[in-house]
C-alpha cells in the first residue's frame, strides 16, 4: 500500500492570526522570531529548575497539502523544545482534511512561552499517522536575555 504524502508549505509563530469569515484571507500579525527578556527590577528568588512561564499570547499556525482529496485525520504530535533539546511539551493532535480541500491551515494558540536558557526554542510537528509518509516539521524563535 502506497502511503499518503502530506507537505508542508510553511509554519511560523506569531502575535495572533485571523481568517476572514467573508473572504477566507488568513492574516498574521507580529511574527515573532526572536524574544528579548528584560530582567526584573526587583530582584527575584532562584529560577526553579523546569525555568519560568512568561504570559505571551502567541499561535503557531502552518499550512499543509496533500496529494488526495478525499476526508482524512492525519494524527501527529506537538512538541515544544528548549535550546537543550529537552522537551517541554509534548501533545496529541490531528490534522483534518477535508473532502476536495487540497490546503489545510493548522492555527494552534498558546497563552505564554516556558523559558529557562537564552538560545533557540522551536516548535515541532511530526506526522505519526502509519498511513502517511513520516515528516517532522519545526518554527522556532530565539530568546535573548538582556543585562
Amino acid at each position: 500500500m502506497n502511503k499518503i504524502k502530506i507537505y508542508n508549505k510553511w509554519g511560523l509563530i506569531c502575535g495572533s492570526s485571523s481568517v476572514d469569515v467573508n473572504t477566507n484571507l488568513l492574516s498574521v500579525f507580529s511574527v515573532i522570531d526572536e524574544i528579548t527578556v528584560s530582567p526584573p527590577k526587583k530582584p527575584l528568588p532562584p529560577l526553579p529548575p523546569e525555568g519560568i512561564s512568561i504570559a505571551a499570547q502567541h499561535d503557531f499556525v502552518s499550512v499543509w497539502s496533500r496529494n488526495d482529496l478525499e476526508e482524512r485525520k492525519v494524527n501527529a504530535i506537538l512538541r515544544y523544545r528548549n535550546p537543550d533539546n529537552v522537551e517541554l511539551l509534548k501533545k496529541d493532535i490531528v490534522l483534518s482534511f477535508e473532502k476536495g480541500k487540497k490546503n489545510l491551515r493548522l492555527i494552534l494558540k498558546f497563552n505564554g512561552f516556558k523559558l529557562k536558557l537564552e538560545g533557540e526554542y522551536r516548535y515541532e510537528i511530526e506526522l505519526t499517522d502509519e498511513r502517511v509518509e513520516p515528516l517532522i516539521i519545526q518554527a522556532s524563535f530565539l530568546v535573548k536575555f538582556s543585562k
